[in-house]
């Protein structure tokens, strides 16, 4: 069950024995942060103790001859708390850092592993949240917020035996106070944690419109929509921040309440406890006024202790709402994995034979898009899959490619049902080429290099060729080391097309996938790209994702695809000749074409 499923009202354990299992990882550090804080109140109540020792041996006493010896002992104590807390904090920042670590590590490869589905209903902004800011709560509000108990309870434990020691009938009358903290933790707990679930999902949305902001600025812009663009912004932005005061106005309940009650047993020990010290001053029994001072201190630690309990429970409860979001993303399972009879098969070049055999497929949404199709490609055959938007042309080879699996059916690589083999063993032979390549931040060699890590300068140069691509890289100033810039942004589209050829080219795939690859660049860096398809796919199985139907004339079998249906199927030649939807499409486009051209003239 995944994290999203498991929201409960109040603390949900379940969630939190989850990160338990990094934090067992860092053992070390973790009982190296709880021994300090431990520690730390031993030595606050040391200090405490010389300090009773001092009111009734100097100030009650009037006897200083044990002064030689208070002084350094109690700068050793102030010495030694200094300790202390620099190694609390020490083994603090190693234990959150290192969970933080293995989190985003541990998140960023499951992201890698997800099938497509994953992120066909999740927002970048989100996952961004998950990962990044979500983890980051978890790790570091956690583990400081688990010592802080840890510290707390120990210093109650610590005060509260000191106050029995010391005089158990006004350490009883002290406690019958404590149970009215115990009234609003449930009820502030809940809450807080509803507020901060919702102040987490507008977190999450701004992340979103921050990023859509930020790559699509150029859009943004050319479309003079600055104005709207911050309108969102702002609506979410205040929204975040009603959400946010919420969270704290119920937050802040729980201080004047400590405070009141802090004080309300404050003036009990005083009243109660200045008895005692003034008959134990007239003979009788009763504690002296050193005590009454420790006690003092004591019962103010006690309860400014139970107050820091219950924040940071309710703390806990509120970063709950993160670590529901983050464990949803770790507990995420790929709809696609591989069987365990295929994880031993060795990886093997494929030939290229594809058949699709009554495979039906329904996305997640509901949506059908092929239902009982069929379709059998030939080793080297170059298949083009045309038709209008939606008609299911990117679900045929996403299925083919196994990014997605059918619904019912079976898909054929090489004869052999592709289920029983890896997902490796398919993707290394497979070079895919979108109609929008993604560059990595990095130079020109680098992002060929993506493709096959283990290449030389020399395969990287040979690949550039086979895609005339050489020619111009090496017109840059610093030719192959040319740096793309974040996302490519530094060269036209047109040249990221041909660097995406090249790292896609340079894997050796025996199956190349263009989905409307020469969609969006210009005739020229077309007719380029369409010179190196002749030579580069001569002996590989090719599907090519058609929107400029001049890509389709080279290939030996052109599909109409209506509703997830082959509707037309032939060569460029055949489908002309039978005047039906290839012919209306393609002279529709010859004729836009021509105006365009007309228009500019």
């Amino acid at each position: 069950m995944d994290a999203s499923k498991e929201k409960s009202k109040g603390l949900n354990i379940k969630i939190w024995k989850k990160f338990f299992v990094y934090a067992k990882r860092y053992k070390m550090f973790y009982f190296g942060t709880f021994a300090s804080t431990i520690t730390m109140s031993a030595v606050d109540l040391t200090i405490y103790l010389l300090t009773a020792f001092a009111i009734d041996r100097f100030v009650t006493g009037r006897d200083i001859s044990a002064l030689p010896i208070f002084i350094p002992a109690f700068v050793a104590a102030v010495t030694v708390r200094g300790l202390v807390v620099f190694f609390y904090n020490y083994f603090r920042g190693k234990a959150t850092n290192s969970v933080l670590r293995d989190i985003r590590e541990d998140c960023f490869k499951k992201l890698q592993e997800l099938s497509f589905s994953y992120y066909d209903n999740k927002a970048v902004g989100s996952i961004m949240a998950r990962a990044m800011s979500d983890s980051r709560a978890i790790a570091g509000t956690f583990t400081w917020l688990l010592s802080s108990i840890v510290w707390s309870g120990s210093m109650a434990v610590i005060a509260l035996g000191y106050m029995f020691v010391t005089d158990a009938f006004l350490a009883a009358i002290t406690l019958l106070i404590v149970p009215v903290f115990m009234f609003p933790i449930r009820m502030l707990g809940r809450k807080m944690l509803k507020v901060n679930r919702v102040a987490r999902e507008l977190n999450a949305s701004m992340t979103g419109v921050l990023n859509e902001g930020i790559t699509g600025a150029k859009t943004i812009k050319t479309l003079n929509r600055e104005e709207k663009s911050i309108s969102d912004f702002e609506a979410i932005s205040s929204d975040l921040r009603h959400s946010n005061i919420k969270a704290e106005t119920v937050s802040a309940f729980l201080q004047p309440l400590g405070w009141s009650v802090g004080n309300v047993s404050l003036a009990l020990v005083l009243s109660i406890g200045g008895y005692s010290v003034m008959s134990h001053m007239g003979g009788g029994r009763g504690i002296t006024l050193g005590m009454l001072t420790v006690f003092i201190f004591c019962t103010r630690e006690l309860f400014d202790s139970i107050s820091q309990i219950v924040d940071s429970l309710t703390s806990i409860q509120a970063t709950q709402a993160s670590a529901e979001m983050t464990f949803d993303l770790l507990d995420a399972v790929p709809d696609i994995i591989d069987e365990a009879e295929a994880k031993d098969i060795d990886t093997g070049l494929v030939k290229g034979a594809i058949e699709f055999r009554n495979v039906s497929f329904t996305y997640n949404t509901g949506e059908r898009v092929l239902q009982n199709f069929n379709l059998t490609v030939k080793p080297g055959d170059k298949v083009a899959l045309v038709g209008k938007t939606g008609a299911g042309k990117s679900t045929i080879v996403n299925l083919m490619c196994r990014f997605y699996e059918p619904t019912s059916g079976d898909i054929f690589i090489d004869n052999i049902n592709y289920k029983t083999r890896t997902q490796n063993w398919l993707h290394s032979n497979i070079g895919y080429v979108l109609q929008a390549p993604h560059l990595f931040s990095g130079s020109i060699r680098e992002n060929i290099r993506y493709g096959k890590l283990t290449a030389t300068d020399v395969e990287i140069e040979n690949a550039a060729r086979t895609v005339n691509a050489y020619d111009f890289i090496m017109k840059l100033e610093k030719g192959f080391d040319t740096d793309v810039g974040e996302g490519g942004n530094r060269l036209s589209s047109g040249e990221r097309q041909l660097i995406s050829f090249a790292r896609a080219i340079i894997r050796n795939p025996s199956i190349f996938v263009l989905d409307e690859a020469t969609s969006s660049i210009d005739t020229e860096t077309e007719q380029v790209i369409q010179e190196a398809l002749q030579s580069t796919l001569s002996a590989r199985t090719s599907f090519f994702i058609a929107h400029r139907l001049s890509t389709t004339r080279f290939c030996d079998n052109i599909l109409v695809i209506e509703s997830g249906e082959i509707i037309e199927q032939g060569t460029h030649k055949q489908l002309l000749k039978q005047k039906g939807h290839y012919y209306e499409l393609y002279t529709n486009q010859i004729r836009e074409e021509a105006e365009s051209r007309l228009l500019q003239a």
